[in-house]
């Protein structure tokens, strides 16, 4: 099985970082046996931090943390780079949406992940990203209450899935 160790993303979301959008973030997971066991997110441009530890829950800025959303509106944020084709992702987008979800792309997994443990969307899939993009957010959502899969789909790249 996977050896156990840190996960770092200094700048996650870099096209947005440097192009003065607030849509990034630093992202920060420690692994063992292959999962997600603890993780930080940092989103510096809106005052966010979330931290949480297996079993252990949510923390939003030092606070424990219980997330609610409006299920009333369903609104899913869906990743895209440069592993999966535009047009796969596109396909996924309208598969999302005939579920009755409206399509988010923030350009940025870590905001997408904190923003689904927020309560802010009710989650995030992406298929194609680095372990570095997701490590932090899947432990960070899981403890939130979302369901979480994770799985490497080709040589360092990942898919997430997660839901509320």
């Amino acid at each position: 099985s996977p050896g156990r160790g840190w996960v770092v993303d200094p700048i996650d979301g870099t096209t947005n970082f440097l192009r003065g959008l607030p849509m990034w973030g630093i992202s920060i997971g420690y692994m063992e046996g292959g999962e997600s066991v603890a993780g930080v997110i940092v989103l510096p441009e809106l005052g966010e931090t979330l931290c949480a530890v297996r079993d252990s829950g949510v923390w939003r800025n030092g606070a424990p943390f219980l997330r609610a959303c409006a299920p009333a509106i369903r609104l899913i944020a869906l990743g895209e780079n440069d592993w999966e084709s535009g047009a796969q992702t596109d396909a996924r987008g309208v598969l999302l949406r005939d579920a009755g979800y409206g399509v988010a792309r923030y350009g940025c997994a870590s905001f997408s992940l904190a923003s689904a443990a927020l309560g802010w969307t009710d989650g995030y899939v992406e298929h194609g990203c680095s372990l570095w993009d997701i490590a932090a957010g899947a432990v960070i959502c899981r403890e939130a209450g979302l369901t979480v899969a994770t799985a490497e789909i080709g040589s360092g790249r990942w898919s997430v899935e997660a839901r509320g």
